[in-house]
C-alpha cells in the first residue's frame, strides 16, 4: 500500500504547487495560443528536473520565455488551477518533487500519449514556476506501446476467475476500458459486466468529471485510468479520464 500510494504524490502534489506557481491566460498561459515554434533548448526530463533543482533561480533566467523540447517516461496526468490537463513526465524518481509537468494546449493530450509511453514535449518555459515547468505544451512524439485496451466484461471475467492474478498483472499499471454505461454517479462511472459482479468502476477526478455530465446509461465510452484497490468485488480504475 506504502509503495502504490507513494508513488501517486507527485501527480497529486501537482495541482497544488502549479496552482500557486504558474497563472492561467495569455501568451505564456498553459493553454490556447499559437504554435510554440522550434526549440532553442532540448534535453531529458531528468535533466530539466535537476537544473531547477539544483538553482531554480537559475534556471529561471535561462529559460524564462524559451521554447525547451524535453524527453522522458510519461507517468501521469494531473490539472492546473484552472483545470487545464498537465503531463508529469519522470525526473528523479527518487525525489517526490523531482518532476517535469507540462500544461498542454490540446485539451486531451491522453488521446495521443498514454503513461508508461516515453514522450517528447514541446513547450514555453514560464515566467515563473513551482517546479521544472513547460506551458503551452505539444506532444511531438510518443514511443513505446500504449496503455493495453481491455474490454469491461473481459476485466471483469478476468477478475472473476482469479483477482490476485489479475492484481499482479495490472497494479499500477494504466488501462484504457471500454464498454457499455451501467450507471454514472458522483463522479465514477460502472460499466455493464456480465453477471453485474465484479463491477468494474472508473473514478474521476473533479476537474475530469466535468466530462461525464452528458453520458447516458447503455451508451458506450472509453476510458484511461490507474488499475488500484476496490471492494471485494470491484475492479477499480483511479485518477480516470474519459477518451470518447
Amino acid at each position: 500500500m506504502y509503495r502504490t500510494v507513494r508513488r501517486a504524490l507527485p501527480t497529486l502534489l501537482l495541482p497544488a504547487l502549479l496552482g500557486l506557481g504558474c497563472g492561467g491566460g495569455g501568451s505564456s498561459g498553459p493553454a490556447g495560443g499559437a504554435p510554440v515554434g522550434k526549440p532553442e533548448f532540448t534535453l531529458t526530463a531528468k535533466e530539466f528536473a535537476e537544473e531547477y533543482k539544483k538553482d531554480a533561480k537559475a534556471a529561471t533566467a535561462k529559460y524564462k520565455g524559451k521554447v525547451l523540447e524535453v524527453t522522458g517516461l510519461l507517468k501521469g496526468y494531473a490539472f492546473g488551477a484552472g483545470g487545464e490537463p498537465t503531463l508529469t513526465l519522470e525526473g528523479d524518481p527518487k525525489d517526490l518533487t523531482g518532476f517535469v509537468s507540462c500544461f498542454t494546449a490540446d485539451p486531451k493530450p491522453w488521446n495521443k500519449a498514454t503513461p508508461g509511453q516515453t514522450v517528447k514535449v514541446k513547450g514555453v518555459y514560464p515566467e515563473f514556476a513551482i517546479v521544472a515547468t513547460l506551458t503551452r505544451s505539444e506532444i511531438v512524439e510518443a514511443t513505446g506501446p500504449k496503455a493495453p485496451e481491455v474490454t469491461a466484461e473481459a476485466l471483469a471475467l478476468e477478475f472473476d476467475k482469479d483477482a490476485e492474478a489479475a492484481k499482479k498483472k495490472y497494479e499500477n499499471k494504466y488501462l484504457i476500458v471500454t464498454g457499455d454505461l451501467d450507471k454514472n454517479e458522483a463522479g465514477k462511472l460502472t460499466f455493464k459486466t456480465p453477471t453485474g459482479k465484479p463491477r468494474v468502476v472508473c473514478f474521476f477526478g473533479a476537474d475530469t468529471a466535468k466530462a461525464l455530465k452528458d453520458l447516458k446509461p447503455g451508451q458506450k465510452a472509453k476510458a484511461l485510468g490507474e488499475y488500484g484497490f476496490g471492494a471485494k468485488d470491484e475492479v477499480s480504475l483511479n485518477r480516470c479520464v474519459l477518451m470518447e
